[in-house]
């Protein structure tokens, strides 16, 4: 596996709820080869990705939220070489071109089954032209591209024959403890960059989130009552730092696993304890380089998308990372995953919105309980629920509760979300 590679390719920069910003990547992408002003615009998405957009509030969006909006700025925009920072140059003009768009009813939303979890299709009707692009296997590929019926990109092999060479039942999260302490940043130089990309704009958003009443202020709202507890202001900056993304600020995030949530919590509260304590740059660089690959370790079982929150997934890389930077043994650390995910693991995702910010802290505080047990010896043993003879087999376990046993859990969720909506159109 090669972990400096997957971590290029997966931290990358996005603005806004990486769920609206790849529909809008796809509409900008279908855009961008329409010669013509879109006049409809109809959006294929599914589940995961309906459920994750529908409630979040957009960036440049003048503080709207959800799918239609989404697409049509990203349609209108044009800008798929910006990646998943697409609404980054929205101009006034675009908003109020797409905004009224939305109030015709001219942009309308489909879901499509039996297709991967993150997966859109955009297809743009002008009054000569059709275009059409897709967005799939990651929130920032665009797979598939035409234009009146010509097929100009597809690249679905392509993507299926890169996920058979990485093998991760190979994978351990020994081989990877092991991996980051024989690092050396200087002969990595884009690693060393992504890393320091991550403290800036990462630690960024979490004070942006804290100095100003984003969303319901859960992160303020800790901090106001942390009495000084550096683990309690360590969480509430990770709060705060989803409490601005989830209500559309256009401060950009280093994502991990497809997710800025997730990218905000195995990152802020290791940059915020590392420069509490006086850590060094070097330390705290293997922690965040540790963290991250923990975090995408067990998704790559859990899948990006599902009904299982991946708050508690990046909780439990986060402390591994903390723990690393306490220069805690590997015993330690393994023993701090295994307690988190044994007794928080199964939490539910509803969608990205503004609770999110209380599933990430709800989510850090057991996960710091968890290594304050393991610091002790004290951890749930292999036959105490799914907890399995050994971290990577719990990892697994884990991993199948969300990608098998929680697929009719995704599917009611997103059932009484549709029948919600409609209710509300209704009245």
């Amino acid at each position: 596996m090669d972990y400096e590679q997957l971590l290029l390719d997966e931290l990358v920069l996005a603005l806004g709820c990486t769920e609206p910003i790849a529909i809008a990547l796809a509409a900008a992408g279908a855009g961008q080869l329409l010669p013509e002003e879109p006049q409809t615009i109809d959006v294929h998405a599914s589940g995961s990705i309906i459920k994750n957009a529908y409630s979040v509030h957009v960036p440049h969006s003048g503080g709207r939220q959800g799918i239609p909006i989404s697409a049509a700025l990203g349609a209108l925009s044009k800008r798929p070489d910006r990646s998943l920072q697409v609404l980054e140059e929205v101009t006034p003009n675009i908003l109020n071109k797409a905004v009224q768009m939305v109030e015709e009813g001219k942009v309308r939303l489909h879901h499509q089954e039996n297709v991967d979890n993150v997966y859109i299709r955009v297809d743009l009707q002008g009054q000569n032209h059709r275009s059409s692009a897709v967005v799939s296997g990651r929130h920032n590929r665009i797979s598939f591209k035409s234009l009146d019926g010509q097929i100009l990109k597809s690249l679905d092999e392509e993507l299926k024959e890169q996920n058979n060479a990485e093998n991760w039942n190979e994978v351990t999260l020994k081989g990877i403890y092991q991996w980051v302490n024989n690092l050396c940043f200087e002969e990595r130089p884009r690693l060393k960059k992504l890393m320091e990309q991550e403290i800036q704009t990462n630690l960024g958003i979490a004070k942006l989130g804290l100095s100003q009443p984003f969303g319901q202020e859960v992160g303020r709202t800790i901090l106001e009552i942390s009495e000084g507890d550096l683990i309690k202001e360590a969480i509430a900056h990770a709060a705060a730092g989803s409490d601005a993304r989830m209500a559309g600020s256009d401060a950009a995030v280093t994502i991990n696993a497809g997710s800025g949530n997730q990218g905000i919590t195995v990152s802020v509260p290791i940059i915020y304890i590392a420069q509490k304590l006086g850590k060094s740059h070097d330390l705290l660089l293997r922690a965040l380089t540790f963290s991250n690959l923990v975090g995408l370790y067990q998704k790559q079982f859990i899948g990006k998308l599902s009904a299982y929150c991946g708050a508690v997934s990046a909780a439990a890389a986060c402390v591994c990372g903390v723990a690393y930077l306490q220069n805690c043994d590997y015993a330690t650390i393994q023993m701090a995953l295994s307690n988190t995910l044994g007794s928080v693991g199964g939490l539910v995702c509803d969608g990205a919105k503004g609770s999110c910010a209380k599933k990430i802290a709800s989510a850090l505080a057991d996960a710091f309980l968890s290594l304050d047990m393991a610091k002790k010896g004290l951890g749930f043993k292999a036959g105490d629920g799914v907890v399995g003879a050994n971290v990577d087999e719990t990892v697994r376990n884990f991993g199948r509760i969300a990608y098998e046993g929680m697929v009719a859990t995704d599917q009611t969720i997103l059932n009484i979300m549709t029948q919600y909506a409609n209710e509300q159109t209704a009245n």
